[in-house]
């Protein structure tokens, strides 16, 4: 947003404010990004955005690409004594009207800080659907140290709620947007990506995207495209990913490609920056994640008019429509999810009708746009004037 638009939102009575995100993980995933696209996103309509963060952190490396400012300190966790008065240093400092905080330690460390800093709205945002325990400390966290809760999807708001006795009308559903300018069949190229990974235009091709870890289920998807393969022999599979962190699940799932006989017909193909030609690619996208939040990537394929196969896990259901957008099967399902895909592929009006509302889904819903939007006007009323 260039100086004329901040001076027009000021002078029609909008705020802007100044908003300190803490992320302690260390890796890099669609939670990261969120927070980068959120930060740049508010950053461009005239709010002064901070990203506190772990030293070399994936998040730390990859800001600069977003041009969102970020500080560094280590965040151990609850009751991290060094951690909170930096933390709380910091903020007297920066002075921010809005702490928001996305993974544990750094919500045990950010959250106290701000409590103890003083007029600041607190605000705790659950990305994912892992497990919280009914105890006193998730009471604590998620009812007193917060103002608010925002969730990626409604499931997981549900979820919040019954797990941690928070009151429904605190815990707030902001799903994750992506720019649909960028995912656009119009704007990408397929045939690229492709050439580069040595599948023919015509052949079917059916991928996934995901970090290697074991909870995004690429194992699964190795196997089903195993059986795939045996019904449709032309059919090639890619996984679009790659471990940010240091494991040896990578050369496990190349043990298990082999295996299965299927080194041939299935391309790692690494982490990529193109992910709109990556879509534009595939012919099927599957996600066989174990658990979910609201994936981005299930949106930017159907951004990109491809039919989904997913599991049924998380926010997942919010995106995959069964039967409208995509097909839901059972997690750690593999016979379902070749036979999901292979009915998408001997039905080319199914898969085109699945693209089709696949992407006026996300465009009504899961956009970048939509999310800002929401967030803004969830930022504006816990910041108006009581009274207001």
């Amino acid at each position: 947003m260039g100086g004329g638009e901040t001076s027009q939102r000021l002078l029609t009575g909008m705020r802007s404010w100044t908003i300190l995100h803490t992320e302690s993980s260390t890796g890099w995933s669609g939670q990261q990004i969120r927070i980068l696209d959120e930060a740049r996103g508010l950053m461009d309509r005239g709010h002064s955005v901070t990203v506190v963060c772990q030293p070399n952190s994936m998040i730390a490396k990859r800001a600069e690409e977003w041009n969102v400012p970020i500080v560094t300190t280590k965040m151990k966790g609850a009751f991290d004594i060094v951690g909170i008065r930096n933390l709380r240093a910091f903020m007297q400092e920066y002075k921010p009207q809005i702490v928001n905080t996305h993974s544990s330690r750094d919500s045990w460390t950010g959250l106290i800080a701000a409590r103890l800093t003083g007029g600041i709205t607190a605000v705790r945002t659950r990305h994912d659907h892992s497990p919280i325990k009914t105890s006193f400390d998730s009471r604590l966290l998620y009812c007193k140290l917060c103002d608010v809760v925002v969730t990626t999807g409604e499931t997981i708001r549900q979820y919040v709620i019954q797990q941690t006795g928070s009151s429904p009308d605190r815990v707030f559903s902001i799903p994750t947007g992506i720019d649909t300018r960028k995912f656009s069949p119009d704007n990408a190229d397929g045939l690229t990506f492709r050439r580069e990974i040595g599948v023919a235009e015509r052949a079917p091709l059916i991928g996934t995207a995901a970090v290697v870890m074991a909870v995004r289920g690429l194992s699964h998807f190795v196997e089903a495209a195993s059986k795939i393969a045996s019904k449709m022999p032309d059919a090639r599979f890619v996984i679009v990913g790659d471990a940010s962190t240091p494991n040896n699940l990578k050369e496990r799932l190349v043990e298990h490609i082999a295996e299965l006989g299927m080194t041939d017909k299935l391309v790692l193909a690494g982490s990529r920056s193109d992910m709109p030609n990556v879509m534009a690619a595939l012919d099927v996208f599957v996600l066989a994640s174990l658990s979910e939040g609201l994936p981005r990537v299930i949106s930017q394929a159907m951004a990109m008019k491809k039919p989904v196969v997913a599991a049924n896990v998380g926010s997942i259901p919010e995106q995959v429509l069964d039967g409208q957008t995509g097909i839901l099967v059972e997690k750690a399902n593999s016979d379902q999810i070749a036979d999901a895909v292979v009915k998408i592929m001997n039905d080319p009006a199914l898969a085109k009708q699945m693209g089709e509302n696949g992407r006026k889904l996300v465009v009504e819903r899961f956009c970048v746009e939509s999310m800002l939007d929401t967030t803004e006007a969830l930022y504006s009323r816990l910041l108006a004037p009581e009274g207001a």
